[in-house]
Order: C-alpha cells, then structure tokens, then sequence
C-alpha cells in the first residue's frame, strides 16, 4: 500500500503539485505529477465496487476562495514513459465533477457512495489493445499527472486528493 494525496498545502514525497491554467480550453492542464521514489515503482489498480470498475480517488477541488472548481471541469489521468516525448491518456475521462462537490471527502469513501469515485484505468490511445487494464506501473522513471480542464484555477491550499491506499502498492523495482 502507498499513501499518495495532497492535503491543504501538504502532500506525499512523490507528489508535485501544480497550477493549473483556466485560459487553456483545448488540451488539459496538469495540476499533479506523481513520481515513484527511485528504485521503485507504483502499481496503480482498478477496483470493482458495486459493479462499477476504476481506481477509487476522493477529492475536493477548490480555488482561492475556498469555492469548488466548476461542475464541468474534466479531469484526466495521463501518462509518459521515460523514452516517450508525448503523455497518453490512461483513464476513462471524469467530465463532471458532481459527485466530488456535493459529497465531502468521508462521504465518498463510505462504502455505500464509494462506487461514484471510481475512474476507470485503460489502455492508452497508442497500445494494441483496448479497453479496461487490471493497472498500471508508474516507475521512477515515467511521469503519471492528473490533468484538467477548469475554468477556474486550483489552490492547493484548499484542496484534497486522495488515491484509495488500498488500490496502490509500491514496489521495488530489482
């Protein structure tokens, strides 16, 4: 198990934050990198819940106000090998953050709602295959961020993110 999140200005070791940019509309802007300690790696799962398949992840956006980022704001999981120049999209679009807004970060993980926070991890647009995939491996070397579209900026410092510690393992890479 790993516990990768950002809280309130504070964040794991192997998170980034940044800021993302509400005048870009067309492609999205990273707002987290996650980057495995060296000589490791973070396998990143998808989880079954009341049917529903995807990696659980609980949070609430805001900006500087303290405001919720807006209800269409569109967020990506993407993903860059080390050898790669470009960042693939390794999950099912969430385009609505509805759900988040309207339940505070305890009622999303109760086990009753738990099934809305799922994203569900898939085959990028250039694998050979489709569909959904058990995971994916972030290694010490790759760059896996959490990407969005706002139009409102992010404040970190009143924010939360939260990847399920139950769907990520860190592991040595020997």
């Amino acid at each position: 198990m790993a516990d990768i999140f950002v809280s309130k200005g504070m964040s794991s070791d192997q998170v980034t934050t940044y800021q993302n940019s509400p005048t870009v509309t067309l492609k999205p802007t990273p707002i987290m990198e996650v980057s495995p300690d060296r000589g490791k790696f973070l396998r990143f799962e998808n989880r079954t819940i009341r049917g529903n398949t995807g990696l659980p992840v609980y949070f609430d956006l805001n900006d500087t106000n303290g405001d919720d980022l807006p209800t269409n704001t569109l967020v990506v999981f993407e993903f860059q090998m080390s050898n790669g120049d470009d960042y693939h999209r390794v999950a099912v679009p969430k385009k609505q953050i509805s759900f988040f807004n309207s339940n505070t970060i305890s009622e999303q993980r109760n086990s009753e709602r738990n099934h809305n926070a799922l994203i569900p991890l898939k085959y990028p647009e250039a694998a050979d295959r489709e569909g959904l995939r058990e995971f994916i491996d972030v290694r010490d070397v790759d760059s896996f961020t959490v990407s969005i579209i706002s139009t409102a900026a992010i404040d970190w410092d009143q924010s939360e993110w939260y990847f399920d510690e139950n769907a990520v393992k860190e592991m040595s890479r020997e």
